[in-house]
């Protein structure tokens, strides 16, 4: 059995940026949409001429509320602000230079506003919308040109917010004071080839995009007067293209099932529910690219089989897949493949579940007594829980705890670091942690990362808690 999907997102339109002199722009085009990767290209042509004078294998992020990439009026530059540090390589500082496609400097937050991400929530760019904004709810999706709320909303140029039915709006208060609205509609600015930013610190900073050097750093109340008139709006495009289809990925070269294939070579069977229950399933998922001749590149393996990792790759490697229809503005697409099949000898199947049965009890009984499973240290119970979270979390969110204001407001962890505390700790397995869980009633994985993450509240707020009585409540 074989299960094909692709990572996209709702929105696969590339945007355009144009130089300060529109007679150069750059074109972002993700390999697969989702905002916190950097899988994709960034190709910068010079108007009128079809083929890009150069390439950044790269995905610049972009935002359509706030001016965070630039290009230079020669097109030989670029600026992209991050806003946040993000990872540790030079390139991934809150502000990098580019120079003919290749990284020049970059700058962390620690650097330009004394700001150290480790510690604190950091953001470069300067934010008020909590000052300037309101949010204005139309009853009606089409508004009369005549209306009070449609000419209020044209002369803040504001674009709608995709909520409510497309019904919110956002606005700027009666109240907002002109130098505030000034810093939320242009936080960032170009003119002649120097870029202006208004920072959290309100400070303006300013750079030469051909050299990356700063020239200056000064109070915004000195600078004002000379930013303001360098201010103005920048074409900006986005570019429609067709997305690959989810629900057809390409197919090989001659038109045969991938899973007919792998059964082939592994000598396997597709599995069928209820005659199998106590067979060996073998499995593995692999995830990459298939590029515009139809070569797949695989960039993760998960492999739940007795096969080695090493032969699934070759015998993906001697794939051929058809060439797939893309549109031309997207070079390669994000397709993940899952197989699964059982033996087709069905005593060979049955030994091979017997023997799995056996090696997952003796792991299991193995796991219980562990303090520490695939280097992770497994506490021993919520107490040590406790602390072990107080040495593993950073400073920042260790504040970001410190200021909430209930236990509740923890649901926010439950996808990412509940996550982690779920695999890590192996709470949907057989760990020590899981068997104190266990013996007290709780056996659901959810479950225990959620007593976790609000006992940790608790206990960076110093308030006593009883989790044997939060269990009694809840299954009363």
């Amino acid at each position: 059995m074989i299960g094909v999907t692709s990572i996209h997102a709702k929105e696969i339109d590339p945007v355009r940026i144009y130089s300060e002199n529109e007679q150069y722009f750059l074109e972002i085009i993700a390999d697969f949409y989702d905002s916190s990767s950097d899988f994709g290209v960034v190709n910068i042509y010079k108007e009128g001429i079809e083929k890009p004078l150069y390439t950044i294998n790269q995905k610049f992020g972009y935002s359509s509320n706030r001016d965070l990439i630039f290009l230079s009026n020669d097109g030989i530059s670029i600026c992209y602000i991050k806003n946040e540090d993000e990872g540790s390589k030079e390139e991934y500082g809150s502000i990098s230079f580019y120079k003919n496609g290749k990284h020049l400097k970059s700058y962390s937050n620690k650097e330009l506003i004394n700001c150290d991400n480790d510690s604190e929530e950091c953001e470069l760019l300067y934010r008020n919308e909590n000052l300037v904004q309101d949010s204005l709810v139309i009853e009606k999706i089409k508004i009369r040109k005549t209306d009070t709320t449609y000419r209020k909303l044209r002369e803040y140029s504001i674009k709608k917010y995709i909520e409510l039915d497309n019904r919110t709006f956002f606005v700027y208060k009666d109240s907002a004071d002109k130098i505030d609205v000034f810093c939320h509609k242009f936080p960032s600015i170009i003119s002649n080839d120097t870029i202006f930013l208004i920072t959290n610190t309100k400070n303006v900073l300013s750079f030469d995009i051909k050299t990356a050097k700063l020239i200056f750093k000064v109070k915004l109340l000195e600078e004002l007067p000379q930013i303001q008139e360098k201010a103005k709006m920048r074409k900006i495009q986005k570019i429609k293209v067709e997305m690959p289809s989810r629900y057809h990925p390409p197919l090989l070269i001659d038109s045969s099932r991938i899973d007919d294939y792998f059964y082939d070579k592994l000598g396997l069977k597709e599995p069928e529910s209820q005659a199998d229950s106590n067979m060996f399933i073998h499995s593995f998922t692999a995830e990459g690219y298939m590029d515009t001749l139809g070569n797949f590149e695989i960039l993760k393996l998960k492999n739940y089989s007795n096969f080695p990792d090493s032969l699934i790759k070759e015998y993906f490697s001697r794939l051929k897949f058809a060439k797939p229809n893309y549109s031309k503005n997207i070079n390669k697409w994000f397709y993940s493949y899952h197989i699964e099949g059982r033996n087709q000898n069905d005593s060979i199947a049955k030994s091979e579940f017997d023997e799995f049965i056996k090696q997952r009890s003796m792991s299991a009984i193995e796991n219980l007594s562990k303090d520490c499973i695939n280097n992770n240290y497994i506490p021993i119970d919520l107490n040590d829980a406790n602390l072990t979270l107080d040495l593993l979390l950073s400073t920042k969110i260790k504040n970001q705890i410190d200021t909430m204001q209930n236990s509740g407001e923890m649901s926010i962890f439950h996808i990412g670091l509940g996550m982690w505390l779920r695999n890590n700790w192996k709470l949907w397995g057989d760990s020590r942690l899981s068997l104190y869980f266990n013996t007290k009633g709780v056996c659901n994985a959810d479950n225990m990362s959620g007593y976790i993450l609000r006992s940790y509240y608790y206990y960076r707020h110093k308030i006593k808690y009883d989790i044997d009585k939060e269990i009694s409540k809840e299954t009363e």
